[in-house]
């Protein structure tokens, strides 16, 4: 959708607006990605303003704060369950850098031969060069869900980690 400069602007001048809905969803103003939300939310605001250039202000108004209210709310729920799904696989695989010696590597080795074609892919593209699992799903070699992949990850980085202990 293009925004005109006209609305663009009134979106800027009504900050207030956008600060207001972002301290309804509790996204603090020393949170790192603060200056992002706000940047949304100004366009988001905008965009409002374009599309129902036909109603009153305060209804625009009115209808642009929950727009604003709820897209924040969805996108910190996005980063929360991100950070969750990133703090259950570093707890499932258990391998830190600094703990890495020769007979975990020997293991390792051990490990990747008795793994199928399909574990490996996934352990060295994906965990490895850090290859998104949905990038994985659409080669055209890997003819798996998403989903079944996540759970390949999940108990391969459990086994991995019972070797290893």
């Amino acid at each position: 959708m293009k925004i005109s400069q006209e609305n663009f602007v009134t979106a800027w001048e009504n900050q207030r607006l956008v600060h207001g809905a972002l301290k309804k969803a509790h996204v603090r103003m020393d949170y790192d990605h603060y200056d992002d939300f706000f940047q949304n939310g100004v366009i988001i605001y905008a965009q409002m303003l374009e599309q129902y250039c036909d109603k009153p202000r305060e209804e625009v108004d009115k209808l642009s704060f929950n727009k604003i209210y709820w897209k924040t709310l969805n996108e910190l729920h996005k980063v929360q369950l991100n950070c969750e799904r990133d703090a259950e696989m570093e707890e499932a695989a258990g391998i830190s850098e600094d703990k890495l010696d020769w007979n975990e590597l020997l293991v390792l080795k051990n490990e990747l031969q008795q793994m199928s074609e399909l574990e490996r892919k996934l352990l060295i593209e994906h965990i490895g060069y850090q290859r998104r699992i949905v990038d994985l799903c659409r080669d055209n070699d890997v003819a798996v869900a998403r989903v079944t992949l996540q759970r390949m990850k999940k108990r391969l980085l459990m086994r991995l980690r019972d070797k290893m202990r």
